[in-house]
């Protein structure tokens, strides 16, 4: 395996533990009864930093991937 697939496919774990754990925050902020905007702000920048690290998998996967 070359070494930027590998980075490709670490930022891709990375992004499935990102969404995991504001999967878990989410659901610790609706049993604990945060549902503030915190809470909200809190799920919004878990949500933006998974989509950000899945982005940028991407983009190192179709530059450095099998095709090339």
């Amino acid at each position: 395996m070359v070494k930027y697939q590998r980075e490709a496919l670490y930022e891709a774990s990375y992004a499935f533990i990102i969404f995991a754990l504001a999967a878990v925050a989410w659901g610790v902020s609706n049993l604990v009864a945060l549902g503030t905007v915190v809470a909200y702000w809190f799920a919004a920048m878990l949500v933006f930093l998974v989509s950000l690290t899945c982005i940028t998998g991407l983009i190192h996967y179709w530059r450095y991937g099998i095709h090339k």
